[in-house]
């Protein structure tokens, strides 16, 4: 089946089901965001924090699905620049907040603390993902010569 679709093909397929999970928590955090605010956007009789929070959820059931059911999962996730690139964008969605406040931080050592726990959850997060990223690649070439060795035979 891989090779029907083609590698090239696959890191596109990764790129687009990385693009809808940080789709999935852009949506999620505005509309979480503005969920203890006083806005009350509408779209007819709907809150607009309701809307989002929907646009969120099925945008992240259609990733779950294209990440479980499209082939070649352990070459698709197995580019290790492709993977510390997401983990940074997801790391700055999540963490935007945060890092927006920190420059509100008027104590030094606050500051420098902050700065240590961020360094210390990116880099443990960095490090797995790339660990991950070659154990996918490595499993990916095992799969890979199997099935050639099968068809030779």
């Amino acid at each position: 089946m891989i090779q029907c679709i083609g590698e090239k093909r696959l890191r596109g397929f990764q790129i687009g089901i990385y693009l809808l999970g940080l789709v999935t928590i852009i949506l999620g955090g505005i509309g979480f965001g503005i969920w203890g605010t006083h806005i009350s956007w509408k779209i007819g009789s709907v809150p607009i924090k309701w809307i989002l929070l929907a646009a969120a959820l099925i945008t992240f059931g259609v990733m779950a699905y294209f990440d479980r059911n499209l082939p070649g999962k352990n070459y698709r996730s197995s580019i290790i620049w492709l993977e510390c690139i997401v983990e940074a964008f997801t790391l700055a969605c999540i963490f935007g907040n945060s890092i927006i406040s920190f420059w509100n931080i008027d104590n030094m050592t606050e500051s420098i603390v902050f700065i240590l726990i961020i360094a210390v959850i990116m880099l443990c997060l960095f490090a797995a993902r790339i660990i991950v990223a070659r154990t996918n690649r490595e499993e990916y070439e095992m799969q890979k010569n199997a099935d050639k060795h099968e068809t030779e035979q």
